[in-house]
């Protein structure tokens, strides 16, 4: 159950940090520089099974290239801690030079931090996979054993007779 639970959520986290993190790679041997600015932060609330929550923030930013302004949300720089993005904040983006639309944040905190993501991701996950690789077998061997005992067990009723539970005669 616990390798369930540990790698239920990587299998839909890990994929979309790896393509942000190979992105902002591409990005930073390919990419052109500009500034933006944070024009609105987002955020969204999350609750744990357990009753735990948190809230994720992310910047949305304006930037212009050749003339033409455009504003971007970057999700995959979404973080726990509400100061690290502010509206007003000057931030520098790499811009893919073939599809305008495509901007990673160009700082190597930005970059520490996905690749970050990415590790914790595979770590959890590496773990959650042993677990599920222990769990599953004994799991199984437990319901077997389960169930040879209860159909080896004898109905209801079928017990001996006590000589105190003897009609006496």
């Amino acid at each position: 159950m616990i390798g369930f639970l540990a790698v239920l959520p990587v299998v839909f986290t890990l994929p979309g940090d790896i393509a942000t993190l190979r992105q902002n790679t591409d990005l930073h041997e390919r990419g052109r520089t500009v500034s933006a600015v944070v024009v609105a932060v987002e955020e969204q609330h999350h609750t744990g099974h357990r009753g735990g929550s948190w809230t994720e923030y992310w910047p949305v930013t304006r930037q212009t290239i050749d003339g033409v302004t455009s504003t971007t949300p970057l999700r995959g720089y979404a973080s726990t801690a509400r100061e690290r993005y502010q509206r007003g904040q000057r931030l520098t983006v790499l811009i893919d030079p073939d599809d305008r639309r495509t901007i990673a944040l160009a700082g190597a905190g930005a970059r520490a931090s996905l690749q970050r993501q990415v590790r914790i991701g595979a770590v959890v996950g590496a773990t959650g996979a042993v677990f599920l690789a222990i769990g599953v077998p004994v799991t199984v061997r437990q319901a077997r054993s389960h169930r040879r005992r209860t159909a080896l067990a004898k109905p209801l009723g079928t017990a001996r007779k006590r000589w105190w539970s003897r009609p006496r005669g």
